[in-house]
């Protein structure tokens, strides 16, 4: 399921104050994405710093419209400044059937539709653009 979410907050440690780290010792953080015009839902995303994952970064700092540095440079500073950004991003259920994003993609911009009448003013009579010059030439 799409859904058109802001970026909110990064985590880089627990509600207990545990900093978040894998089994394996790999640091990783959190992202909370919040759906837009819904129902305030939240959506939790975690990124791992591992150099086979960085591809999940990437995708993450190009749905953003940010350069996303290189995973030897990458900090969570980088990722705090994506906090405010529009993304869409495709959410599923994973093995343990919770919520998992699956694809990150930039925020689709609509242009604002306008029911403007751009034709050229015309004269009523002959259908001809008026011409203001005319005007100065009639005596009354």
């Amino acid at each position: 399921m799409k859904k058109n979410v802001d970026i909110v907050a990064c985590y880089t440690e627990s509600q207990d104050g545990e900093e978040y780290i894998t089994k394996s010792g790999n640091p990783y953080l959190k992202m909370m994405y919040k759906e837009k015009g819904g129902m305030g839902d939240v959506v939790y995303d975690s990124f791992f710093m591992t150099p086979k994952a960085h591809w999940k970064t990437e995708s993450l700092f190009k749905a953003a419209h940010a350069n996303c540095p290189a995973f030897e440079d990458i900090e969570t500073a980088h990722f705090n400044n994506l906090i405010g950004a529009q993304i869409v991003i495709e959410v599923g259920k994973n093995k343990a059937g919770y919520d998992t994003v699956f694809k990150h993609s930039p925020s689709r911009i609509e242009v604002p539709q306008t029911n403007a009448d751009t034709t050229e003013l015309t004269d009523d009579i002959s259908g001809q653009i008026a011409d203001d010059e005319e005007e100065d030439e009639i005596p009354f």
